[in-house]
């Protein structure tokens, strides 16, 4: 989900997918298209569905993983393995968080201008519309 989040706040047409909807959005996948799948231990089936239909469709499909024989990092174009493993019971997600921000910023440097131009627009609505703050 913030990957998600920090991709809309640059560009158009990003969508996130997940469980109900995963077949509606899918419909937008074509050629020319870029499928991040994040598939961490457990591997739940619908993500190598949709890596799948994305690779079927021409899409191209980067793989997000803590392993780098999981399915869906085997099918992808381009795959960034990180570490989840704890010092507790639960995984960590923080190198994955790590790798959205260094995205972000590859992104923010090859396309600067463009960004910050959406970010000025986004900005405006958000004061226009109350999001933040006292109303």
């Amino acid at each position: 989900y913030y990957l998600y989040k920090q991709l809309l706040s640059s560009r158009r047409n990003v969508y996130f997918f997940r469980g109900h909807n995963i077949a509606d959005f899918m419909c937008e996948v074509e050629e020319g298209s870029v499928c991040v799948v994040m598939d961490f231990r457990r591997y739940a089936n619908p993500n190598i569905k949709v890596a799948k239909h994305a690779k079927d469709m021409g899409a191209k499909l980067i793989a997000v993983t803590d392993s780098r024989f999981c399915a869906t990092a085997l099918l992808a174009d381009h795959q960034f393995t990180v570490a989840t493993k704890s010092a507790t019971m639960f995984e960590s997600y923080t190198a994955g968080l790590a790798l959205v921000d260094v995205i972000m910023m590859t992104l923010i440097n090859l396309n600067g201008g463009k960004f910050k131009e959406r970010l000025d627009r986004m900005e405006d609505v958000y004061t226009a519309f109350g999001m933040f703050g006292p109303q």
